[in-house]
Formats: structure tokens, C-alpha cells, sequence
């Protein structure tokens, strides 16, 4: 059974006292976070007792239940959102209360048709359980990689790294494992240069389209007017002469360009040459624009349909108020769809 409740019975049969100090105390935890702007990692699971008051019986957790049992699992993937309702009920009481949140399944992507909505799925998805039980987990640098015997990343490696902002420990840490590494990274003012035998720099950027006269937006990473060399994976794969190879570990850190990357990573079938793809994902409060959402939560969905499952995920800030939204993750997956050439 689907519960959206925070506590359960057996809790309660501890010790009465006590639980009744820790839902006081929790339920004033939930009252602050909701309108406490500056809130990390709110947790935003809401009591039925609540859902109910909102929305009547129609989210009982019966009826939520009965909901989802036509559609218990999205046909593609497999994978069974129905533990979404949870999120999209919060998510419609901090950013939609006009919402009658009729005819929302989780499990049928066409009813995700709101930014606040396309929010919810995509926030559920990073904090769901892990798709893939990894067993070796490694870090590496500020990343996770997974050394299981079906992935494992040994010598004559290919890695490809994007996003870089001087930092070179996870480009080294792979070199280290006998990688042969290619970082990338337009905004540091650096020229194309070898920094070691099987590591190279290159002052280019990765996009969804090939562009010598790139105008970045500005923000804190860029402060003033800039122009860049952009390519596509597949086009940087090309000119490097790894058309036909395979790439090991694909990382993204571009600030929010990640999204139309990974579209075009789908569109051009280069996904399925990427064995393991760790990056971080933003969703800032004005960028992409929430007109996008609806967009990249059919592109986060399509990655899962092409076999990549996430084994490792670390949150970092999330905001969800009336008026502010932003959500950012460090995400690791693995393809088990990946064919050997």
C-alpha cells in the first residue's frame, strides 16, 4: 500500500510519549521548511492527515493505490512511479493551489503537462531507491564510478570530461587508472594543451549543436561577454578520432547546458556508446525556463528507457517555496543496455 504519511503505527507503539514529542516536533520542522526560503534538502513528504484537507478522498491512500493499478508500471522502462503521487501533491500545494490535480498518473507520462508537475517526477526520480546496486563503488574526484566486473574501468579507458573550472582531480584520478582522458572546458581562457602522456586540455565546449561563436549567458561563473567553440559529442568524436570507440565515462558539470546535451546524445544515438555517464543536474530558478520542464522530464525519461540507472546520488541545495524553485543533484549511472563492440 502507497502511504504519504510520515509515521507509521508500529512507531507509535514505542513509546507514547515520546512520539508524541517527535510529531510536535516534526510537524513544526514541515510548517518551517515550507516557508523558509533558504531551506536545503526540505523534506517534503506531507502527512495524509493533510493530503486529505487539501483534496478530500480523492488521495486517500486507497484511492491513490487503486489509482495506479491499471498502470503499475511505465511500459517502457519498467520502473513504477507511482510513489511520485507523493511529491506531486506537495508540489502542487507549494506551487499550484488552484491545481483540482484531477487525472494525474504518474505512470502516464502525458499527464505531467505543468512545470511544478515535470518538477515533481524529476525531483521523486532523484530520490528514489538506486535502479542499479552497484557493488564497487568508487570515488573519483568529486564523482562515483562503478568498478563491478560488468563495468569496470581499466586500462586503454576512454573518458571524456566536461566542465572543469581548473579542478582536475577527477580527470587525474581516471588518468591515474590508465585512462586516456580528454577535459573540456571553454570558459577558462586556457588553450588547447597536453597536460600529460594520456591527458590532453581542450578549449572547447560540448552543446547540442556545432557553434564557433557561442554566447554563454552570464552568471557567476561568467562574469563578463564571452565567445566559445562549441561541438556535439558526436562531432568531438569525430575530430579526435574516436568515431568507432567507446566512450567509459562520460561527465558532465556545464551548468545547466547539460539538458540539451543529453537531448542530443538521444537524438544522434550516441548514448549508446557510453558505458558509465556520472554529471551533475541543475534546475535553477530561472534557468532552464519552466516552460522547458515539461520537456526535460520527457528527456530524463527517455535516458532511463535507453538502459542508464542511477547507482549513486548526492543531493545538494533544494528549494521549494511559493514564487522559488531550484533542485541540483550529483548523479552516477551505469548503461545496462551497453552492447561491446
Amino acid at each position: 500500500m502507497m502511504a504519504c504519511a510520515l509515521f507509521s503505527s508500529k512507531t507509535f507503539s514505542l513509546m507514547i510519549v515520546v512520539s508524541l514529542v517527535a510529531v510536535i516536533v516534526v510537524l513544526m520542522t514541515l510548517s518551517q521548511n515550507k516557508i523558509n526560503q533558504s531551506t536545503k534538502n526540505v523534506q517534503y513528504f506531507i502527512p495524509q492527515v493533510e493530503a486529505d484537507k487539501r483534496y478530500g478522498d480523492k488521495f486517500s491512500q486507497e484511492s491513490m493505490t487503486g489509482q495506479v493499478q491499471q498502470h503499475a508500471l511505465n511500459p517502457k522502462d519498467g520502473i513504477d512511479n507511482s510513489g511520485a503521487l507523493c511529491y506531486l501533491i506537495y508540489y502542487a500545494d507549494s506551487f499550484d493551489k488552484t491545481s483540482e490535480f484531477s487525472g494525474v498518473d504518474p505512470n502516464e507520462r502525458d499527464t505531467i503537462d505543468k512545470w511544478w508537475k515535470a518538477a515533481a517526477m524529476i525531483d521523486w526520480y532523484w530520490n528514489s531507491p538506486v535502479e542499479y546496486k552497484c557493488t564497487e563503488i568508487v570515488a573519483v574526484g568529486n564523482y562515483d564510478i562503478c568498478q563491478d566486473s560488468r563495468f569496470i574501468i581499466k586500462p586503454s579507458c576512454l573518458v571524456y570530461s566536461f566542465g572543469i573550472d581548473f579542478r582536475y582531480s577527477f580527470d587525474d584520478a581516471m588518468s591515474n587508472l590508465g585512462c586516456e582522458v580528454h577535459s573540456f572546458d571553454p570558459s577558462m581562457g586556457v588553450e588547447t594543451h597536453k597536460r600529460a602522456n594520456n591527458s590532453t586540455f581542450h578549449n572547447i565546449g560540448i552543446s547540442h549543436s556545432n557553434n564557433d561563436s557561442f554566447a554563454p549567458r552570464q552568471d557567476k561563473f561568467v562574469k563578463t561577454p564571452q565567445v566559445w567553440k562549441m561541438r556535439t559529442l558526436q562531432t568531438l568524436m569525430k575530430e579526435l578520432g574516436h568515431e568507432e570507440k567507446v566512450i567509459d565515462v562520460l561527465k558532465l558539470d556545464i551548468e545547466g547546458y547539460e539538458w540539451t546535451v543529453i537531448d542530443n546524445l538521444i537524438e544522434t544515438n550516441v548514448i549508446k556508446n557510453i558505458r558509465q555517464f556520472v554529471m551533475e543536474i541543475h534546475l535553477v530558478h530561472e534557468w532552464p525556463a519552466k516552460a522547458d520542464y515539461v520537456h526535460l522530464y520527457q528527456i530524463h525519461t527517455k535516458l532511463r528507457e535507453m538502459g542508464f540507472q542511477k547507482f549513486t546520488v548526492r543531493p545538494y541545495s533544494k528549494v521549494l517555496v511559493e514564487g522559488y524553485y531550484a533542485n541540483q543533484v550529483e548523479i552516477s549511472f551505469v548503461n545496462v543496455l551497453f552492447q561491446p563492440r
